[in-house]
């Protein structure tokens, strides 16, 4: 229930960040890096316009959509970090829930899955292989 509300907050914070406008005039105002001990090592901020925007903007809205961008990056990156931290505390306590039985049965499940896409992946470039692990015969 708790990681439900949590979960939700951060999503709320993600949408609401993703709606706030842009302030008018801002297509003057020049992105300005704001490096500290940590940012300074990361990559500078690349933006990308969404899809289908490159054939209706203007070289000053570009500039504009890229320094919206680049004000949220640090915020949403921030908050993808912590939802993924909350995703992975719910899931621990969700496999706590199972059995020792039920936990093995799901990791073989798992792995039956994981062979099946694996099969799949080199039967789609070409490549068989028979089920017992030998070696596939020579194609004519």
């Amino acid at each position: 229930m708790l990681n439900s509300l949590i979960t939700r907050i951060c999503l709320a914070a993600i949408l609401g960040l993703l709606c706030v406008p842009a302030r008018p005039g801002l297509a003057q105002d020049k992105p300005t890096p704001r490096a500290t001990g940590d940012q300074a090592a990361a990559k500078p901020f690349k933006g990308r316009l969404p899809t289908y925007f490159a054939q209706v903007v203007t070289s000053a809205q570009r500039t504009e959509i890229y320094s919206v961008q680049s004000r949220h990056a640090q915020s949403l990156e921030r908050l993808r970090k912590q939802l993924k931290q909350l995703t992975a505390e719910r899931d621990m306590e969700v496999w706590n829930v199972l059995t020792d039985i039920q936990q093995d049965e799901v990791t073989s499940l798992r792995e039956a899955a994981r062979k099946r896409r694996e099969a799949r992946a080199l039967e789609s470039k070409g490549v068989t292989r028979p089920a017992d692990g030998s070696p596939a015969p020579p194609s004519s």
